[in-house]
């Protein structure tokens, strides 16, 4: 080359195998990369992130949204063994965030798919009823023993309209579980038997994914709720919001500070106990009306008092001629 400086520049061949071995023998995009230590001392290190599995909600968010959903698990499992005459018992089994793409991959085929919306809330969401249990309840709605129901197929048209009730039951206490915050209105769209060919948000979007395990007769099955998280975003935010009111109300524990109020007259008894010696029950048997009880003086000096049942002082005892006093010296905790 006729520019000495572009030719210093090119890399030779032996520099660009080392360069490639070097990559090649990087360590993989999931373990951690520990960087160099600071000038404090602390080693700072660096975890890969999976950005389409985030971790949506924050622990306090999703302890709430499972107290929630275990009290609309209670009331569904009423309702619908009112409706079936028969126990219909319902547990939650799995409530998380998934995204929409995972999620279609764990839904087993076949399955019922039933679309629905909650007005005036944007969004499709999903009720997935397992095949065997939902020909389970409609054996029992058809005046059947509603027990001994195999079959894992689709259903037939009369079979999805006798189930529609079953459904419509499941959307109205869902909806109702959210009325002290927001009326909500269901409406289904349409029935489908597999989720594969689904579209109904982005495959990134996050899914708020409910499974609750059915016991019906003998029937073990699953019933899914899944619904798109910026749905009822809103509704979460209120959650958290009456939270953070409710604490800020919430008046402190303590005694009034007027000292005429009827709680300073209330009576409380005031006991108390000495540990002056022990005796076996061979012994305590054998008494009798009349026998004295000698008491080590050495253990008679310090005392429990308790008020009501609770120990709350230690005291040092202090007689005279004629009396016998307490003075307290420390609070038992």
């Amino acid at each position: 080359m006729d520019n000495p400086e572009a030719a210093s520049n090119v890399l030779s061949q032996a520099e660009v195998e080392a360069i490639l071995a070097s990559v090649t023998s990087a360590p993989e995009a999931s373990a951690p990369v520990v960087g160099n230590k600071s000038k404090a001392g602390a080693t700072h290190s660096v975890q890969a992130y999976d950005f389409r599995s985030p971790v949506f909600l924050t622990p306090g968010e999703l302890r709430r949204l499972r107290i929630r959903h275990e009290e609309f698990v209670r009331g569904l499992s009423a309702s619908i063994s009112l409706y079936l005459r028969m126990e219909f018992l319902l547990q939650m089994s799995k409530l998380e965030t998934i995204s929409y793409r995972n999620m279609l991959e764990s839904l087993p085929v076949p399955s019922h798919l039933t679309l629905f919306r909650l007005n005036p809330l944007h969004g499709i969401c999903l009720l997935d009823v397992s095949p065997r249990l939902g020909l389970t309840m409609i054996d029992r709605m058809l005046g059947g023993p509603g027990h001994s129901v195999k079959n894992e197929r689709e259903f037939t048209d009369i079979e999805k309209e006798v189930l529609q009730n079953i459904i419509g039951l499941v959307l109205k206490e869902y909806a109702a579980s959210w009325l002290r915050y927001q009326k909500l209105d269901w409406e289904i769209i349409e029935h489908e038997n597999t989720a594969r060919f689904l579209k109904i948000v982005e495959p990134d979007e996050v899914m708020l994914f409910l499974e609750m395990e059915a016991r019906f007769g003998d029937c073990v099955s699953s019933l899914r709720l899944i619904i798109p998280y910026q749905t009822i975003e809103n509704l979460v935010d209120q959650i958290m919001k009456e939270i953070s009111q409710d604490q800020l109300k919430s008046p402190a524990l303590g005694l009034p500070a007027n000292l005429a109020a009827p709680l300073y007259s209330v009576p409380v008894p005031v006991s108390a106990h000495w540990n002056g010696f022990s005796i076996s029950l061979r012994e305590l048997k054998n008494l009798s009306i009349g026998d004295t009880l000698w008491l080590e003086p050495s253990k008679c000096q310090s005392a429990t008092v308790q008020l009501g049942a609770l120990p709350k002082f230690s005291a040092n005892v202090k007689r005279d001629h004629r009396n016998l006093s307490l003075v307290l010296n420390s609070k038992l905790t």
